[in-house]
C-alpha cells in the first residue's frame, strides 16, 4: 500500500508484513497513542454533493485523499479506521509511533485542505484495542 501526499509517497507497506503484524497484535489490549479526528462540515459537503456536480467531485477527491494519505504501518503498529466524518488513528506507544502519528495527521490535514476540508481532533495515550472489528 502506498500512502501519498499529493503525488509524493510518504510511506509504503508490504501487504505480507501488514497481515503478519496485525495477526500477532490485533487482539491485544495495550498502551497506544490514539487520535480522534473530525472532518468539519462534512455533513454539509455530502448534502451539497447530492445536487451539485462540482461538490460531488470535491467529495470524491476528499475521500480519495483520506484513503491515499493514511495507511497501516506495521513497523509501529499504526492503524486507522474511518466512518462518517470521524477518523481514528492509533499507533504503538513509542517515540516512533508518536512521530508517525503526528506526521500522518499533519499530512492528512494538508491533503484535505486542498479540497477545503478542515480537520479538528484530539490525541491521548492509553489502553486500546484497535483492529478491523473494533
Amino acid at each position: 500500500m502506498v500512502c501519498q501526499y499529493g503525488k509524493k509517497s510518504v510511506c509504503m507497506n508490504d501487504q505480507t508484513s501488514v497481515q503478519t503484524t496485525q495477526s500477532n497484535h490485533a487482539d491485544e489490549y495495550r498502551e497506544r497513542y490514539v487520535a480522534l479526528l473530525d472532518l468539519l462540515e462534512f455533513k454539509e459537503l455530502v448534502k451539497n454533493a447530492e445536487t451539485n456536480q462540482s461538490e460531488h467531485e470535491n467529495l470524491i477527491q476528499s475521500l480519495n485523499r483520506l484513503r491515499d494519505t493514511l495507511c497501516n504501518h506495521p513497523a509501529i503498529d499504526m492503524r486507522f479506521s474511518f466512518f462518517s466524518d470521524t477518523i481514528i488513528v492509533t499507533a504503538e506507544h513509542s517515540p516512533q509511533g508518536l512521530w508517525q502519528l503526528l506526521t500522518s495527521i499533519c499530512t492528512l490535514t494538508r491533503n484535505l485542505l486542498q479540497n477545503n476540508v478542515l480537520v479538528r481532533g484530539g490525541m491521548t495515550r492509553g489502553g486500546t484495542l484497535h483492529n478491523e472489528q473494533f
